[in-house]
């Protein structure tokens, strides 16, 4: 409760293309650790998440392997000649803090790998691409368990107190 000044306000952005119960109770648990301002939505919105700039964006897919991999974009923007641009959402390497979590709920979690944004719909949003973003959009795919829930929310906490 004493960190709930810190991350209350933090917009946490749980996408659910599937519909998975496993997104759902993320929303639930992070709720309940005091993150008001997290939010479960159906799509990935780039239009809305440009406006937005929430602190935190996971997309959630139930598997039965666990593996948690950052997006990346790499393109031209269009914008002038020869502005190029190769980033991946995780530059600080969050998503090694899920490591220590799900390990410790039992689970071994892969960290290789990343996922492509559609660039062509990506690239009209400067946010995307822009230097002083550094929001970290990551793809996790895991089992539905409660233990998992837990193991998410905790990896989230740890990213807001470095």
């Amino acid at each position: 409760m004493a960190l709930n000044a810190f991350w209350g306000h933090k917009e946490v952005i749980i996408v659910n293309e599937t519909g998975c119960q496993l997104a759902k109770e993320i929303v639930k648990e992070l709720r309940e650790a005091n993150f008001n301002a997290a939010e479960e939505v159906s799509s990935f919105d780039y239009a809305g998440f440009a406006d937005a700039r929430p602190a935190y964006i996971l997309v959630v897919e139930e598997d039965s392997e666990c593996s948690v991999i950052p997006y990346k974009a790499e393109g031209f923007v269009g914008d002038r000649l020869g502005h190029h641009i190769k980033r991946s959402f995780d530059e600080a390497n969050n998503r090694f803090v899920y490591k220590d979590h799900f390990a410790a709920a039992g689970y071994d979690i892969r960290t290789n790998g990343s996922k492509q944004l559609d660039w062509d719909r990506a690239k009209r949003f400067s946010w995307y691409y822009d230097d002083d973003n550094d929001t970290p959009i990551l793809h996790l795919q895991a089992p539905n368990t409660h233990e998992v829930a837990k193991a998410v929310v905790e990896s989230i906490k740890d990213y807001f107190r470095k």
